[in-house]
C-alpha cells in the first residue's frame, strides 16, 4: 500500500504557517519560545561564529535591514537613542550602532538568543544588552528616538501590548520601524519555526499601529537582499 508523498520540510513549514495565519493562534508563550531555542554545544559554537562573521563582513547584512527599515540615513540615526526589540543575535543592533546611534539597546525576552553578542561586545561604547519582555519594557516614557523590530511581530499575538509599549518609550515625534516576512513568500524562508510564529498580514500590522496611537503609518514591500521594492507582494518582506 503506497503512502502519500511527504512534503519537504520547508514546504511543510510554509503550509503550517499559512494554516496558523488563517485559523489564528494562541497568545505568545514564553515556554514555547524557550523550548524552541535549544542550547547545545553546537549551537553555542554557531552563535559565536555568527558574531565573528557579522564583524568580518562589516555588518553588511545588518545594514541591508537598516535600509529596509528606512533608517540608512545619518540624519535619522546619528546621535539617536535606539531600542531594538527582539534583537536575537543583534545583527540589526550592531549595524545601527555602526550607523551612529548614540546608544543602542538590544533587547530580547530569550537570553539564549542575545548572549553571544553580549559576550563579544562587553565594553562596546554604544551597545547595551538587556533581557526584557517587549510588552513590559524597563525603560522610562519617551526614552528613545527610534524603536525597531526586525522579524519580531510575527512571533507576537496579540500585537497591541507590544505596540503600546513601543509608543510609550518613544519620544514625541519618534519613529517605530518594523520589518516582517511577507505572508506569501517570506514564510518559505525557514525549515522550522516556533509554535509562536505565524505570518502576519500587513493590513493587520498597520491597523494595530493606528489602534496603538501611531500616526503617519506607512507600509511597503521590500526585498532586502536585492534592495528593491519592485516586486511588491512577491517580495520576501515588508
Amino acid at each position: 500500500m503506497s503512502r502519500p508523498m511527504a512534503l519537504p520540510p520547508r514546504l511543510r513549514n510554509w503550509a503550517e504557517n499559512l494554516s496558523r495565519l488563517l485559523r489564528g493562534r494562541p497568545a505568545w508563550s514564553a515556554d514555547e519560545e524557550f523550548a524552541y531555542y535549544q542550547v547545545t554545544p553546537e549551537r553555542v559554537r554557531e552563535h559565536r561564529q555568527h558574531q565573528a562573521a557579522f564583524s568580518a563582513e562589516c555588518f553588511v547584512t545588518g545594514l541591508r535591514i537598516v535600509r529596509a527599515l528606512g533608517l540608512l540615513d545619518t540624519g535619522l540615526t546619528s546621535g539617536a537613542r535606539v531600542l531594538d526589540l527582539g534583537a536575537g543575535e543583534c545583527l540589526l543592533s550592531e549595524a545601527l550602532a555602526l550607523c551612529g546611534g548614540a546608544e543602542v539597546y538590544a533587547t530580547d525576552a530569550v537570553p539564549k538568543q542575545i548572549w553571544a553578542a553580549a559576550e563579544r561586545y562587553p565594553q562596546h561604547p554604544r551597545l547595551r544588552f538587556t533581557i526584557a519582555d517587549a510588552s513590559d519594557l524597563p525603560f522610562a516614557d519617551g526614552a528613545f528616538d527610534i524603536v525597531t523590530a526586525n522579524l519580531v511581530l510575527h512571533h507576537i499575538e496579540p500585537l497591541g501590548p507590544l505596540l503600546a509599549e513601543a509608543r510609550r518609550v518613544l519620544r514625541p515625534g519618534g519613529r517605530f520601524c518594523a520589518f516582517e516576512p511577507s505572508p506569501l513568500i517570506g514564510a518559505l524562508v525557514h525549515d522550522k519555526t516556533s509554535a509562536n510564529e505565524a505570518p502576519v498580514a500587513p493590513t493587520k500590522v498597520t491597523a494595530a499601529l493606528r489602534d496603538a496611537g501611531f500616526e503617519a503609518v506607512e507600509q511597503r514591500y521590500f526585498w532586502s537582499r536585492l534592495e528593491t521594492s519592485a516586486l511588491g507582494p512577491l517580495s520576501p518582506g515588508y
